[in-house]
């Protein structure tokens, strides 16, 4: 896949989760992730090819939306989130889409194929 590509996945995955995925990381992480959200969200939309920041927004975005950020004290915030709530659900479920992204995209430094078919790292 090159780098192309994966900014094209990448940024499919963020277009057709957009409003799930900002009512989420807004409930998530406040209004200081969902603008971390939509800085990526911008940044994917105007570069020509994937890249490094690009990888450590969307790992980020993974994190929180697989609850990896929460720490002892901000247990009593999430107990205040009824289980039975619908968001509840949409995290659980953009949780493994953003992970299943993640793993298509492959590790960093794997190889990818330049439009010249040259080979380099990701």
């Amino acid at each position: 896949m090159t780098k192309t590509q994966k900014r094209a996945l990448a940024l499919n995955f963020l277009s057709r989760n957009d409003l799930q995925l900002q009512n989420a990381v807004l409930l998530l992480g406040g209004a200081q992730a969902l603008w971390r959200l939509q800085r990526l969200r911008q940044s994917l939309a105007t570069s020509a090819q994937f890249t490094s920041p690009h990888r450590n927004g969307l790992n980020w975005l993974n994190d929180l939306l697989s609850l990896k950020f929460v720490e002892y004290d901000d247990t009593m915030e999430l107990m205040a989130i009824d289980p039975m709530d619908p968001a509840v659900h949409d995290v659980c479920l953009l949780s493994e889409a953003c992970d299943r992204m993640l793993t298509r995209l492959g590790k960093p430094g794997d190889r990818v194929m330049k439009a010249d078919g040259q080979a380099d790292a990701a």
